[in-house]
C-alpha cells in the first residue's frame, strides 16, 4: 500500500512528509493511531525529500493495514530546517479485500448418461482455388448482384 501527498514549501526548498494513519470511529472521526513503522514510539513513516510541488510517498509494509477497515491519514512537512506547525487535512481510505471465489462444485446437475458422443468427419472439399491464373495474374473475382 502506497500513501502519497503533494508537498509544497513556501521557499521552494525540497521537503519530506511525515505520514500518520488512524483507524476511525463509526462516525468517521479518528480513533486510534496505527503503528506504521513497528517501532511503537511514533508509528509514522517519513518520505524521502522531494522537490516542492512534487508528490511524496511512502510504502506501508504488508499486513499493517487490514482489509475492510476505514482509515484516515494526514501529513506534515519538513524542509530540512523547519517543521510544518499543522497537519494536512485528513484523507479517508479503505483497503478492499481480494475477491473470494466460491468453493468448487462437488457434484453437477448434468446427467452424464444422457449425453451422446457424435463423431464429425470432414468431407473432401475438392481442389483448392488457384492463387494465380496460368498467365501469372491473380484470379479475378466476379460478383453478380440480382435485384428484384
Amino acid at each position: 500500500m502506497v500513501l502519497r501527498n503533494t508537498v509544497t514549501d513556501a521557499d521552494g526548498d525540497t521537503a519530506n512528509l511525515t505520514f500518520q494513519v488512524y483507524t476511525t470511529n463509526a462516525d468517521g472521526t479518528p480513533k486510534a493511531q496505527v503503528d506504521l513503522d513497528g517501532s511503537g514510539q511514533y508509528g509514522v513513516l517519513v518520505s524521502p525529500f522531494v522537490a516542492s510541488g512534487s508528490t511524496a510517498k511512502v510504502t506501508v509494509p504488508y499486513g499493517i493495514l487490514k482489509p475492510g477497515v476505514l482509515y484516515k491519514f494526514r501529513t506534515s512537512a519538513f524542509d530540512g530546517s523547519l517543521y510544518e506547525t499543522t497537519w494536512s487535512p485528513w484523507a479517508d481510505f479503505r483497503i478492499e479485500p481480494y475477491v473470494k471465489f466460491p468453493a468448487p462444485q462437488t457434484s453437477s446437475t448434468i446427467d452424464s448418461t444422457a449425453q451422446e458422443i457424435h463423431a464429425i468427419t470432414r468431407t473432401d472439399p475438392g481442389p483448392a482455388l488457384p492463387a494465380f491464373s496460368e498467365s501469372g495474374e491473380p484470379p479475378r473475382v466476379r460478383w453478380r448482384l440480382d435485384f428484384m
